[in-house]
């Protein structure tokens, strides 16, 4: 007999679950900040159209380019280890734009720097951060926890570009304060979820179990 659908107060009260999402949540709400907050000083800085459209550039080229990288760090390391690394290091690029720009001498090519690290570190952490999910949520509420992640990343999402605009009219320097203290508490999220399931040998350990328990794997895979 199939184990009972767990009632929704277990997927709330299950801790790994709760760290996953604040992680992420806080880490798109930067993402999102950061998306209005780096364009505004660039055409603040140069008034130039074409190094506001270079933003975007700089910030999803890492993407394309790392595609391919990042799916087998996602595979082949601790995805906890992973996704915790790439937003401690947006953290430390963000409390950088910060300290420069509350002095007055940070310049477009280190805020362009910058871009590209959030950029290479999101592509390694966005397919890292996917394969996660299954591995902090309770037995048989895959569907659910994926619709309640969805949900809150929506709202981060919608709700991200107006906070870096209200923090940008406190000051400069605020967006990316904001930036970095939500990076580093994901980062802490991060680190707080189970290491089990996580990548690795954990994954060769699971793949093992399941080929021992459905030997019909094992014929799939010599088809293969």
């Amino acid at each position: 007999m199939s184990d009972p659908i767990a009632p929704p107060v277990a997927l709330f009260g299950h801790r790994p679950f709760l760290f996953y999402l604040w992680s992420r949540s806080f880490s798109r709400f930067s993402s999102q900040i950061a998306a209005v907050a780096v364009g505004w000083q660039i055409y603040e800085m140069t008034g130039s159209a074409f190094d506001l459209g270079m933003v975007g550039l700089v910030q999803f080229a890492p993407t394309a380019i790392l595609v391919f990288a990042a799916g087998h760090a996602a595979d082949r390391y601790d995805r906890r280890r992973v996704v915790q690394l790439c937003q401690i290091a947006q953290g430390l690029a963000a409390a950088y734009l910060a300290w420069g720009s509350f002095a007055g001498w940070i310049t477009v090519p280190e805020i362009f720097a910058a871009v590209a690290v959030f950029g290479a570190a999101t592509a390694f952490e966005s397919p890292a951060a996917a394969a996660l999910l299954p591995a902090v949520v309770p037995t048989g509420m895959l569907q659910r926890a994926t619709a309640v992640a969805t949900g809150v990343f929506q709202i981060a999402t919608i709700t991200g570009p107006a906070l870096g605009g209200f923090a940008d009219a406190a000051a400069p320097a605020a967006p990316y304060a904001v930036m970095a203290l939500f990076w580093i508490a994901s980062g802490l999220f991060s680190g707080a979820m189970p290491a089990a399931l996580l990548g690795g040998l954990g994954t060769v350990l699971i793949a093992l179990l399941w080929m021992r328990l459905f030997p019909a794997l094992r014929k799939v895979e010599r088809l293969e």
